[in-house]
């Protein structure tokens, strides 16, 4: 019996508590595997290059590069890999531009 290979996982977030809270999630019980995570976007997306992630879940708001640039470049760099936006922002405006790049 074969089992179905895992989703790839790689999370984007600028503050330790949230990336160490999505670590504990049991990705294997959805048929998903973390592979790595990024404190940045520009960190992210030299990562990509190298793991190409079925799916980023990413912040919107960080240093150096934020999740919509990020999701921009993977958009024109990894058309396949899916992208998932955390916010708290309460302006729909981050929402919207994410929506219409693509992101979940």
């Amino acid at each position: 019996m074969t089992s179905e290979p895992a989703l790839t996982v790689l999370i984007v977030d600028d503050e330790l508590p949230l990336r160490e809270e999505l670590r504990l999630f049991p990705w294997q019980d959805y048929g998903a595997e973390l592979i790595g995570e990024a404190e940045n976007g520009a960190e992210a997306l030299q990562m990509c290059g190298g793991m190409q992630p079925d799916v980023v879940i990413t912040d919107i708001t960080m240093p150096v590069m934020d999740g919509l640039e990020l999701c921009r470049s993977i958009r024109s760099q990894y058309p396949l890999t899916q992208i998932v936006l955390l916010t708290c922002h309460s302006e729909f405006e981050y929402a919207r531009e994410a929506l219409k790049l693509g992101a979940l």
